[in-house]
């Protein structure tokens, strides 16, 4: 294949009384554990790249067969595929990396960066990427897998939400959240199961865009690190507006989950929907079904416009790589102009390179509404704080929303959650930063 980026790359005793069948057992257990929480249980040769993923679908296909495609190319290193469960990669990578029995490589989204340069799990690339090769990349994606000053990974795709409308009941879109919800509410009859909209709107990620669409944050700069913003005038109006969505008198059902919302949306018994481009899957082979995506509304009390997190998947190198030479070149091949365009025509995956994103936008307006709605969109961020503040203020937005508790209470209580899991450790993050700046001071 063109562009596969085989270039020259410079590197940077038993105890008395134990019976030996009760050690043996005991071992045999410690070995299925380790097996269960480091994929160890798979043997591997020192010539062969291990990448981990968790791709299904169209995506695994793609990824499979450019990998077959680089196995085939002369000198390249064989690259050996393991397909681990969206939730437990994180953890998997965590447990195993340290012990030496991890991938070299793994695909996963940046925001988990924080936690794995922080425990030195990922090796910096930025030696081997060259302005050129920056360059091929949309602006701020190569910044997702940036951290104090270094490059950590290379973007994939990226994905974000936006507003599904089914034109046949929506001819167009709404322009701002003044239409969304007089639109919504003609369309919405609850007793016959009919939703002008359908979202997963207890679920903080879902809720983003309003929050930051309203001025409102999660986080707030503080010292070297983040601090929780849970509490203020603009994150109350946004859950406010929420509950009028979703609360009882909306036009959102009550209790939804990723399987309503596609149920509902293909279905014809939801007009709108806000979801992402994995979404696309569940919807294909409705032929009767004719939708549209657009960017999501402005807000109309802020004039500014909705703004969902942004979450950028790319390629990690490990730590541990024993080849990385060789691993890089793979990563290189793999975010390639044309491992690119491969991976849009086959899975439609959203492209981070400029040249054929530029494609996109011309040539298919369902992704290019994703692509219009990256400008606006706010990067996840990759900081542990994110994690800790992310199912707090789901339940939070579960009681002001489904339990009609008043929105400045379920926001001070999900603060005061933070702030007890948090304790002690804020507060050795914060004498750790002032021991820094003071370093940095010293003449």
């Amino acid at each position: 294949m063109a562009g596969s980026g085989h270039d020259t790359i410079k590197e940077p005793g038993r105890k008395r009384g134990v019976s030996g069948t009760v050690l043996m057992g005991a071992l045999l257990v410690a070995l299925l554990v380790a097996a269960q929480f480091t994929g160890a249980g798979s043997a591997r040769s020192d010539s062969e790249l291990v990448l981990w993923h968790s791709y299904f679908g169209l995506e695994q296909k793609a990824l499979e067969k450019l990998v077959r495609e680089y196995n085939a190319l002369p000198g390249s290193m064989h690259v050996r595929l393991l397909q681990v469960s969206f939730d437990n990669l994180p953890q998997k990578i965590t447990n195993a990396i340290p012990r030496g029995q991890g991938p070299d490589l793994f695909i996963f989204a940046h925001d988990r960066l924080g936690d794995w340069t922080g425990k030195r799990l990922i090796e910096p690339v930025g030696f081997w990427v060259d302005p050129s090769m920056a360059r091929r990349f949309l602006s701020g994606t190569l910044d997702a897998f940036t951290a104090k000053g270094a490059l950590y990974g290379l973007p994939l795709t990226y994905k974000s939400v936006a507003l599904f409308y089914n034109k046949d009941l929506v001819p167009r879109p709404p322009r701002t959240t003044d239409e969304l919800l007089a639109m919504g509410h003609r369309l919405t009859d609850r007793g016959k199961g009919r939703y002008g909209l359908v979202y997963q709107a207890t679920n903080v990620y879902f809720h983003a865009p309003w929050l930051y669409g309203f001025g409102g944050r999660m986080l707030r700069r503080k010292g070297c690190g983040y601090a929780p913003d849970i509490v203020s005038n603009q994150a109350i109006t946004a859950l406010k507006f929420a509950r009028r969505l979703a609360g009882p008198h909306g036009i959102v059902p009550p209790e939804v989950t990723g399987q309503l919302v596609t149920t509902l949306f293909r279905s014809g018994r939801a007009a709108m929907a806000i979801s992402g481009p994995w979404f696309l899957s569940g919807l294909a082979g409705a032929r009767h079904l004719h939708y549209g995506v657009a960017v999501l509304p402005i807000v109309s009390e802020t004039g500014k416009p909705a703004a969902p997190l942004l979450s950028v998947e790319g390629i990690f190198m490990s730590s541990r790589c024993r080849h990385k030479q060789a691993a890089f070149v793979f990563m290189k091949y793999l975010t390639s102009r044309r491992s690119s365009a491969f991976r849009l025509s086959m899975a439609r995956q959203l492209p981070v390179d400029r040249d054929v994103a530029r494609r996109v936008v011309k040539r298919d307006p369902v992704l290019a509404a994703f692509v219009q709605q990256r400008k606006t969109a706010r990067l996840t961020p990759s900081t542990p704080m994110m994690r800790v503040v992310w199912r707090p203020y789901s339940k939070a937005l579960a009681a002001a929303i489904a339990r009609g508790k008043s929105p400045r209470k379920a926001l001070e209580e999900a603060r005061w959650e933070v702030g007890r899991f948090l304790g002690s450790c804020l507060l050795a993050h914060e004498k750790g930063c002032q021991n820094r700046s003071a370093a940095r001071t010293q003449p």
